[in-house]
């Protein structure tokens, strides 16, 4: 089954990409006894595409980096090996991952390198919030006409219609990540929509359980009811 964050094989047109960083790296295939391999890694933008060889027209594996929470230094008992490893955003369901670069420095770099890239894939999993078709809410950043329907971006007007600040859209989407942000930056965590609703009735209604225990841990109330 394929995992989220992780896609399967595909065709890549590796002239169209944009690279960021490449070069060959040992990967871990994972658990306790995990075999070392030698990949081909191609970072573009948010994607990691990882070749078993350099002239490869399919990849083996696509890792979305905006599943992960930052790219670390993995302490090992011989510093010699120079490994790193990505590390899983919490209540993602992909798998950390190991890599094992040819010298100190390559490792450092493939560090700065995928931290950068999972930056990317966060901002672009905001970007592309949307909300259902009910909504009148929009992309952000498009207001092409595509079948039939009438798209718009939102204006602060629009957003106080249907109440839903930040907080509670990172709540209605499940974005646990951007949610802790905001959190930890000051935003009121006790609002609510114009509806009535929480944001701990906005992630129920969702099933985003993630970010439900997250709300529940810094005191929203589970017996508070909605308007």
């Amino acid at each position: 089954m394929e995992e989220e964050g992780v896609k399967e094989a595909g065709e890549k047109p590796r002239g169209a990409q944009t690279v960021d960083k490449a070069g060959w790296i040992k990967k871990s295939s994972g658990g306790l006894l995990g075999f070392w391999k030698d990949r081909y890694l191609l970072l573009c933008q948010a994607q990691l595409l990882v070749y078993e060889n350099e002239d490869d027209q399919k990849c083996v594996e696509t890792v979305e980096l905006g599943s992960y929470e930052k790219c670390q230094d993995l302490r090992a008992l011989l510093k010699r090996k120079h490994r790193f490893i990505l590390l899983r955003s919490p209540g993602n369901k992909v798998s950390d991952i190991k890599f094992q670069a040819p010298t100190g420095e390559e490792k450092e770099s493939w560090i700065k390198a995928l931290n950068e890239g999972i930056n990317r894939g966060k901002n672009k999993a905001f970007d592309e919030v949307k909300v259902d078709k009910s909504c009148a809410l929009e992309h952000v950043t498009r207001d092409r006409v595509r079948g039939g329907q009438r798209r718009r971006p939102p204006t602060r007007v629009h957003l106080k219609e249907f109440g839903m600040n930040a907080l509670l859209l990172s709540a209605w989407f499940g974005h646990l990540r951007i949610l802790q942000i905001l959190v930890n930056s000051g935003a009121k965590i006790h609002c609510k929509s114009k509806e009535g609703n929480t944001a701990l009735h906005l992630a129920a209604g969702r099933g985003h359980m993630a970010v439900l225990q997250r709300l529940v841990d810094i005191g929203l109330d589970l017996e508070e009811q909605n308007a």
